[in-house]
């Protein structure tokens, strides 16, 4: 489980979300599925509040960003699976509002936007505009 212990490591702990980052967007799939179990694992033992809302207000956008970059990049479709089942765990972390710090650093981009999960619902459109520019607001 991931404690109050974490805090010990905050500026490691930088460079061990880089290095998840880095295995699941590699090529290969078995270190892609690697680092895709181990966040996913890390997401579903934050077990300390005070630890879990620092670490969903520096990180959480971060790998949302970066799943969402693997998942709409074909070279790694073969991971879909457990891709989806991040984004799933991440989008009901919000959904039952088990993240109570304010993730959106800028709230004059996302005028009216009120709490996380419209926040997320709003971002991740934005991550889906990039990536596929031939999308249109409705």
């Amino acid at each position: 489980r991931v404690t109050r212990r974490m805090t010990v490591f905050v500026p490691d702990l930088k460079l061990v979300m880089d290095s998840i980052v880095w295995a699941f967007k590699h090529t290969m799939r078995n270190v892609a599925d690697t680092g895709l179990m181990i966040v996913l694992t890390m997401l579903q033992n934050l077990d300390s509040k005070d630890v879990a809302q620092s670490f969903y207000q520096t990180y959480f956008l971060n790998i949302l960003q970066h799943i969402f970059s693997v998942v709409t990049d074909s070279t790694n479709a073969a991971q879909l699976a457990n891709q989806t089942k991040v984004l799933a765990f991440m989008f009901s972390l919000v959904e039952q509002k088990k993240i109570t710090v304010n993730l959106c650093a800028n709230p004059a981009d996302y005028p009216g936007v009120t709490d996380n999960e419209a926040f997320v619902k709003c971002y991740t459109q934005d991550l889906l505009k990039k990536a596929f520019p031939n999308l249109q607001d409705m």
